[in-house]
């Protein structure tokens, strides 16, 4: 399961008074977006589910900051209905803004709510994200023009981290290069003592024309290139 929810919340702003003084007391609205899951990554070909952890909602996190152009960092600690241990506050900006949370429930949480665990989840204040994202905005265009989708499996040695892996396939797959999705992870004889193999989902796309077989295969040539200098290669 994958939730999230874009709202407003309501907390009241200051000393609450007696129920006779209806709307006398300041309330304190923002804009909050928050996100629950309880699968880090569904099945794959050889592989099982991967429940959620801290990991999983961090890397969440991470593209929809990309996304705002954000700078930021996690802190130990947060709310105490998160795991001690597993469970940070996100600040961001120069000063250090507090602008949420991240982390795994508690498990006594997750007890009174009858859940079986682990369930991760973040929190973000996005009135205070959006005060401090850049004011350009960008608009690209994914429907003109098809996008060409190709599955690649690649082998690299173990300790080669899957962030390490997609910087160099998108500095291969360069302009055109539109997406990626690491989607299944492999260990066992075909790959070799000490290597694995990630599969991961490629999108090419162009704005202004359809891209021809040639383009695509000149792409993929220059990702093995780059996979090379991890002693990384294209599984066949």
């Amino acid at each position: 399961m994958r939730l999230f929810e874009s709202a407003h919340v309501y907390l009241p702003n200051g000393e609450l008074g007696p129920l006779q003084e209806k709307g006398q007391t300041p309330a304190y609205e923002r804009h909050h977006l928050s996100a629950l899951l309880t699968e880090a990554a569904p099945a794959g070909w050889s592989t099982p589910a991967r429940a959620a952890d801290f990991y999983a909602v961090k890397g969440l996190l991470e593209g929809l900051m990309e996304a705002a152009g954000v700078e930021w960092h996690a802190q130990d600690g947060g709310p105490p209905f998160l795991h001690p241990g597993r469970a940070a506050s996100i600040f961001a900006g120069a000063d250090a803004v507090e602008l949420g949370w991240l982390g795994e429930l508690h498990p006594l949480v997750l007890r009174e709510w009858e859940l079986d665990g682990p369930v991760a989840g973040f929190e973000l204040d996005v009135d205070a994200l959006l005060a401090l994202a850049p004011e350009a905005s960008t608009y690209s265009d994914v429907t003109s023009f098809p996008a060409v989708l190709q599955d690649i499996a690649v082998i690299v040695p173990e300790d080669v981290p899957a962030a390490r892996l997609a910087e160099l396939v998108r500095a291969g797959g360069g302009e055109l290069l539109a997406s990626l999705r690491v989607f299944d992870l492999y260990h066992g004889e075909q790959v070799g003592e000490g290597n694995k193999s990630l599969a991961l989902r490629l999108e090419f796309r162009a704005p202004d024309r359809t891209l021809t077989d040639e383009e695509v295969a000149e792409r993929r040539a220059a990702i093995e290139g780059e996979l090379e200098s991890i002693g990384g290669r294209l599984r066949a």
